[in-house]
């Protein structure tokens, strides 16, 4: 659903590296238990990254700009898939 490169092919593909960047540099020990911790702590690590990044999404992205372009090229397929 997301975009086509290698961590981004889930719905936060959408969201634009500015974000997941912010998130995770703001969370240094969560992104190294994803990519160190046991296969629980990395579940963990990406599911609570994933609810960071559209936090602060929500947070701070302005409708109608380069915030929104991948999920408004998704609604652009999915309403011409439904007619």
């Amino acid at each position: 659903m997301g975009v086509n490169k290698a961590g981004s092919r889930s719905i936060e593909g959408l969201i634009p590296d500015l974000y997941k960047n912010r998130v995770n540099t703001g969370n240094p020990e969560l992104v190294q238990q994803g990519i160190h911790g046991t296969k629980e702590e990395q579940k963990f690590a990406k599911n609570r990254l994933k609810s960071l990044y559209l936090a602060d999404f929500k947070d701070n992205a302005q409708p109608n700009t380069e915030d929104y372009s991948e999920f408004y090229k998704l609604t652009k397929i999915l309403n011409k898939a439904f007619k």
